[in-house]
């Protein structure tokens, strides 16, 4: 008797275990179509009654089952057009809370399904209104707070105003360009503020766009003009308004130097390569360092291509005055008007020490000095200094040292140095560094150059007027413009010079930036790091779990990181409603890591998990469940029968 009660045991525990395994197939056809489901599979393990073991009688058991959810399973992805579409390869969870701020409150699921979107208070937010969770990143891209992830909100998220503190670019400038037409009766700040006020005079314009601090943006152009062979002055200017005590519609100029090619037409030196700007409205003055390109550096004169224009205009620099003393007047020159050009007269009161320039405009400045020789004169407001040699005498009274032109030898337009070429005749060893002596000598009409090695190279001057390149044996070459004419008796110029050996960092090779080529002229780039302030205007998310903004600045700005929740034993998460899971003593806590960083799953844009329940595996699943359960209601009805055939003994 007790074998047939426990037949029917058995076969009601198969009844009730194949309708559990008719239930999690139904669960997984459900979700056939749910984004992030893992299939759930029943598993059977069998019951045992203690007469069944004894070994002499045997007593059906029957059957139990248990549900195993494979929630480490990868599923296929689906691709959709939303950026916040995100899905995992790899092992991990998305993080996600029910509430924006985290606090002992705050129920904290994790989910495969990664259907984001941003809702009205610019959260990412899954379906069912769960917040996604990552980490905040400064400005440099670094996690903020690793051990707090919290909601990701973007509707706050803005892109601050930066001023251009660098700005790059690439010109070619044609060699085949003839020298500017330089006004040499005034000074190099006067002509290309000339060229500023009429910039169609300009060889070669390129317009560039900065910003300020405040993010407006301020337009300025870069003019070239042709000083000599080799050379041009470059010259940044912008319309008035956009500074201080500017005039709108006037252009002004901010900032100039000059440009220095190798024979070869790579970039040999620049001058002058930060620009202050004292920018209108408000805001803090602008100072832009400007990336001209890799200079070759090398020997190089270290005078600007004027700088022999200031000199006596008698035979000899060094001049004799009524009492046998000596002076000097090659010196810094920085007048910028044409009424600074002209005859300077200097003099001096033995009786108080006192040295006074009177400029063409008949303004002056005293400078009172205690003696002691030589010495250098530093006439400030009026932008001249000068030397005065070791045998000046000043034992006599009031005296008139000497008159000096300004104009004489502006006629000089730029002077060029090719070391290589010194090299080859006064050898490899020999080093150009010191003064290289400029002076006429009337009598056969020769410019001649006295190099440091003591050697004396000299050219004839054409007499045309014309502009003329004078190459010297030694390297030196020197242009003279058109309006250039002989001195009536021996003249000295006085010294180009070359002081210490200036090298570009890192000895470039004088390309990506400006060069000079026979070839068209032409702008191939600009850069600047400035922008404007800017809205948010699309999110995109890289492998790494980024999520980076585009603004309508045209910055783009990493924002986020998104947190990635690994378990130990994954299996054992708790599902909930709306895709999500739910923590558990047999999962273990999670631990929250970097995306593809050492096994963590990396994240897909624009793509959704599709759940891994195959449909063909589940029918054949349930013609097979369905076989055990009508297998175990026959063997059901079966012992009832003979459980009635029994009681009809009599």
């Amino acid at each position: 008797m007790s074998g047939l009660f426990g037949s029917m045991t058995a076969s009601v525990s198969g009844l009730r275990s194949q309708s559990e395994a008719i239930s999690v197939i139904s669960d997984n056809l459900a979700n056939a179509n749910t984004i992030g489901y893992k299939n759930a599979r029943a598993l059977f393990s069998q019951l045992v009654t203690s007469s069944g073991v004894s070994g002499t009688l045997f007593n059906a058991g029957g059957v139990q089952s248990d549900v195993l959810r494979n929630q480490a399973s990868q599923g296929t992805f689906l691709s959709t057009s939303s950026t916040t579409d995100l899905a995992l390869s790899g092992n991990g969870f998305f993080m996600v809370s029910d509430n924006s701020v985290i606090n002992n409150d705050t129920g904290i699921f994790y989910t495969r399904a990664g259907a984001f979107t941003e809702d009205k208070d610019g959260f990412l937010v899954s379906p069912g209104g769960n917040y996604l969770q990552g980490w905040e990143l400064d400005g440099d891209g670094n996690i903020i707070d690793l051990q707090n992830p919290t909601s990701i909100e973007l509707r706050s998220v803005g892109v601050s105003a930066a001023a251009t503190g660098n700005l790059s670019f690439g010109v070619n400038v044609s060699s085949e360009e003839t020298v500017h037409g330089y006004d040499t009766t005034t000074t190099r700040l006067a002509n290309l503020n000339t060229v500023v006020g009429s910039p169609t005079t300009a060889d070669y314009l390129t317009d560039m766009r900065v910003y300020d601090a405040q993010g407006t943006a301020r337009d300025v152009t870069m003019a070239f003009t042709k000083r000599s062979d080799n050379m041009w002055d470059w010259t940044l200017y912008t319309d008035g308004a956009n500074l201080v005590g500017g005039t709108t519609g006037t252009d002004a100029r901010i900032s100039d130097g000059v440009v220095e090619f190798n024979s070869d037409g790579t970039l040999k030196r620049v001058t002058n390569k930060t620009v202050t700007a004292n920018w209108s409205g408000g805001v803090p003055i602008g100072t832009i360092d400007i990336d001209f390109g890799d200079e070759t550096g090398g020997f190089f004169f270290n005078t600007i291509p004027a700088s022999l224009d200031f000199d006596t205009g008698n035979a000899a620099d060094d001049e004799a005055d009524a009492n046998g003393s000596n002076f000097s007047t090659e010196a810094t020159i920085t007048p910028t008007t044409a009424a600074q050009v002209g005859d300077y007269t200097l003099a001096f009161n033995n009786g108080t020490n006192t040295y006074t320039l009177t400029a063409p405009d008949t303004s002056t400045q005293a400078i009172v000095d205690a003696g002691g020789y030589p010495k250098t004169l530093n006439f400030s407001t009026l932008g001249i200094s000068m030397d005065l040699s070791a045998a000046f005498n000043d034992t006599g009274a009031t005296q008139n040292i000497g008159t000096f032109n300004i104009a004489r030898t502006g006629n000089i337009l730029g002077t060029t140095f090719d070391a290589t070429k010194y090299a080859a005749v006064h050898g490899s060893t020999a080093s150009p560094v010191g003064n290289f002596a400029v002076s006429y000598d009337v009598s056969d009409g020769e410019m001649d150059i006295t190099d440091p090695a003591g050697s004396t190279y000299s050219v004839a001057v054409p007499a045309t007027a014309a502009t003329r390149t004078l190459e010297f044996g030694n390297g030196v070459t020197m242009t003279l413009s058109a309006n250039w004419t002989a001195p009536t008796d021996d003249y000295s110029y006085g010294n180009l010079v070359i002081s210490t050996p200036a090298s570009a960092v890192g000895d470039g090779d004088g390309s990506g930036g400006i060069v000079q080529f026979a070839t068209n002229y032409n702008t191939s780039f600009v850069n600047q790091d400035g922008f404007a302030s800017g809205n948010l205007s699309s999110v995109t998310v890289d492998g790494e779990g980024f999520v980076s903004g585009s603004f309508t600045n045209g910055e783009t700005k990493q924002l986020w990181k998104i947190a990635i929740a690994v378990f130990q034993n994954p299996s054992e998460l708790d599902p909930v409603n709306n895709s999500l899971l739910r923590e558990t003593d047999a999962s273990g806590a999670p631990l929250l890591k970097e995306a593809g960083v050492a096994g963590t799953a990396s994240v897909e844009s624009g793509a959704l998990e599709q759940s891994t329940v195959d449909v063909a595996n589940e029918f054949s699943q349930m013609i097979v469940t369905q076989r055990s359960y009508q297998a175990s209601s026959t063997v059901v009805s079966t012992v009832d029968q003979m459980l009635n055939q029994l009681m009809q003994l009599r």
